[in-house]
């Protein structure tokens, strides 16, 4: 199951559709954090996505075994199959499944530019959605408001985390160990 819900994904594809863009590429790379990454598959970090009009999703980790125990996505790539590593594998994505001749990719606003670039110089006739804060603004509206099913979760989440904290009294009361017995039961 994806951490993105149905009904958030397709405000997404319509929010895509209204604005005719053709797939979202969303970057989490040391040198520029999206939470959007763990938001639209459950990878941790580290990787390249697109998300097609369709909702159709990819993702290009650079832990491809993390990737397939943690992330949920319609398509994982090896970025290690391409020459390109950091934009490979989407660049090759877009172009076997992005049917307009003239496909417009929207970018987050944190994106680095040399991904942008790559968009550019190798996908003929690319254009990018020059309105990178209303996608940014739609993941944000998107994270921030809580559907019933999201919210079970935060509830079940929270429970997890009160046994946890009467655990860690108990414990500290009763003093049965070290620090590192502590981080063990934790």
């Amino acid at each position: 199951m994806r951490p993105i819900t149905q009904e958030k994904l397709d405000e997404l594809t319509k929010f895509m559709d209204e604005s005719a863009i053709d797939a979202i590429v969303i970057s989490d790379w040391e040198d520029a954090r999206d939470v959007n990454m763990r938001f639209l598959t459950g990878h941790p970090m580290d990787g390249t996505l697109v998300v097609l009009s369709s909702g159709e999703i990819c993702l290009v980790p650079w832990d491809l075994q993390l990737a397939e125990d943690h992330a949920q996505a319609d398509t994982i790539l090896d970025f290690k199959e391409f020459p390109n590593r950091r934009t490979g594998g989407i660049l090759h994505f877009i172009k076997e499944n992005v049917k307009n001749p003239k496909p417009v990719i929207g970018v987050n606003q944190g994106i680095i530019y040399s991904v942008v670039l790559d968009l550019k110089k190798n996908i003929p006739g690319v254009k990018i959605f020059d309105e990178p804060s209303k996608i940014t603004a739609k993941f944000t509206k998107l994270r921030s408001t809580k559907s019933p099913q999201e919210m079970d979760k935060l509830f079940a989440a929270g429970k997890i985390g009160n046994k946890t904290i009467k655990d860690i009294k108990k414990f500290a009361e009763e003093k049965e160990g070290t620090e590192n017995d502590l981080s063990f039961l934790v």
